[in-house]
């Protein structure tokens, strides 16, 4: 688990901030990671089994088991807890004398901020009533002035329903396509303060499902045993019976309508709200229907979304083409953790992806590169290895500025002030719209890591792309690999004797200069339509 000594007494930089505080070149020149990035997902995959082993009978126990797999966010919360946790004990061992971010603070301090940041705004809470007054007026206009979205916000004669972005561009291809008109409902108006209050059963089992989690993960995994201390096994029994009271707030609403056979549009079906009302709406016997974000039709073959819980609540999964449904069928297959969806999934009759195909494909040619655009990762305090990608990303600019490119640096919209601050004065430009109109500026596009919509969408224009290939990340789907190769150039990544990615910088300009004759588009034709 511990990454390599370090002799040095200085602070650890947590974020972009520490890392300014600490001087740019002083610690570019000497970081390592003192816990390697593997391990977080060593961590989740264990913790993913227990939280799959413990799920409650599904018809003993019907409410507690929709809760449980509505929660399946914690197994993230504690694998991020126990890896910074891991992180910060490597590091006082290795001699560094705190952690810094735009303060100083010893380990202690940093322990205590881990244990309060990771486990904050997990609780559901109501929205002050200003904003309550202006959801209201929203919800009630985007319902066209119904008179059933007046109050209590509701209208039970439709057979449609959506809540989240409706404005979303796969969804109204979507609607449109099929001819639906959905009522919008806001959870967030249906709301009570602190939810329905359990009775004792119900909190005992709550406890008694919490307790066997842990006595789980002890049994497999005993060496977390002290950092998931009692007040840690305390906060997961807290945030699930929060949960649990708000979902009988939306069950005892709902009881008052006629749910039964009438469809539940969803997305994002990540949302904790959404997701409550969703178990809510199908234990009245409604069906749940979710949506693909869109752009991941390349690189959807991961244990991801499809089988770490998130889609369980769901009774169809729209995807925006054929071939983007069998990577998401093959993932179910071959990433099995008792946790994969079984949501009958369903395509829409015509591709989403060839309209954008078609707007994005015009402009000519590039024949040379003299522009790189590299593109930025979420550096967000909830990603447990920011300082591994902000590393890389230097190096790749480093690398390019020394073989004489000009380098557009696009910032990841989740952190845009950090990043911006970062590369610009390293950078030619730092670049903050939307990507999807700024493309075009580069010759050839960097992605440091590709799993991002936005590399789906880049494959579909006409502009060179380099992709950098972590072996944290899953491989290609065997029908996918040739077809990337043709379309990309790719730079394999390593991790050096510090635990930092590292790569070939001749291999790496290379690739830039090749890219420009990787142009075939049966990626997108294969995937895509």
């Amino acid at each position: 688990m511990n990454g390599p000594a370090n002799t040095g007494k200085g602070f650890l930089p947590l974020d972009i901030a520490g890392v300014m505080n600490t001087g740019i070149e002083e610690w570019f020149a000497s970081y390592s990671d003192p816990v390697p990035s593997v391990f977080f997902y060593e961590i989740r995959d264990k913790l993913t089994r227990c939280f799959s082993e413990n799920k409650p009978d599904a018809s003993a126990k019907p409410d507690l088991h929709q809760i449980w797999l509505a929660n399946y966010k914690i197994v993230f919360l504690l694998s991020d807890y126990y890896f910074k946790y891991s992180m910060l004990i490597a590091a006082e061992k290795q001699g560094y004398a705190g952690l810094v971010t735009d303060v100083k603070m010893d380990f202690d301090t940093a322990r205590e901020l881990y244990r309060k940041t990771i486990f904050s705004n997990v609780r559901i809470q109501r929205r002050p009533f200003p904003k309550n007054l202006v959801d209201r007026y929203r919800f009630i206009r985007q319902n066209k002035f119904d008179p059933g979205a007046f109050y209590p916000g509701f209208n039970d004669r439709r057979k449609n329903y959506i809540i989240g972005d409706r404005d979303r561009a796969e969804i109204k291809f979507y609607l449109e396509e099929n001819g639906i008109d959905p009522y919008f409902i806001n959870p967030t108006l249906l709301l009570s303060d602190g939810g329905k209050n359990l009775n004792s059963d119900q909190e005992e089992e709550t406890k008694s499902i919490v307790d066997s989690f842990f006595s789980r993960i002890f049994a497999s995994f005993p060496e977390t045993k002290e950092a998931f201390d009692e007040s840690v096994r305390r906060t997961i029994f807290e945030i699930i019976i929060d949960k649990y009271r708000h979902y009988f707030t939306f069950f005892d609403t709902l009881s008052e309508y006629s749910i039964s056979g009438r469809d539940l549009i969803v997305c994002p079906c990540g949302n904790m709200l959404f997701r409550l009302f969703c178990c809510a709406w199908r234990r009245h016997g409604g069906t749940v229907t979710g949506f693909s974000h869109g752009n991941v039709y390349s690189y959807i073959y991961t244990p991801g979304d499809i089988n770490n819980g998130s889609q369980l609540i769901l009774d169809r999964y729209i995807t925006c083409s054929k071939g983007e449904t069998k990577l998401l069928e093959d993932s179910r297959k071959d990433f099995r953790n008792g946790l994969e969806s079984r949501a009958v999934m369903e395509t829409c009759r015509n591709s989403y992806y060839r309209t954008v195909f078609t707007s994005v494909r015009n402009g000519p040619a590039v024949d040379s590169v003299k522009k790189v655009m590299v593109v930025g990762f979420p550096y967000s305090f909830d990603v447990y290895n920011n300082m591994s990608y902000l590393h890389l990303e230097m190096s790749i600019v480093r690398t390019l500025k020394d073989a004489g490119f000009q380098v557009l640096y696009k910032a990841h919209p989740d952190s845009l002030s950090d990043a911006s601050a970062f590369f610009t004065g390293m950078t030619d430009s730092v670049i903050t719209d939307s990507f999807e109109t700024v493309y075009n500026m580069a010759d050839c596009v960097v992605f440091p890591i590709h799993y991002s919509t936005t590399f789906g969408f880049t494959l579909m224009t006409n502009r060179p792309i380099v992709i950098m290939e972590s072996p944290l990340l899953t491989g290609w789907h065997p029908d996918v690999e040739g077809l990337i190769r043709k379309r990309c150039s790719s730079v394999k990544l390593s991790f050096n004797e510090r635990s930092v990615f590292s790569f070939d910088r001749e291999e790496f300009i290379r690739s830039i200069h090749e890219s420009i004759k990787r142009t075939d588009q049966g990626i997108v034709e294969t995937f895509a339509f």
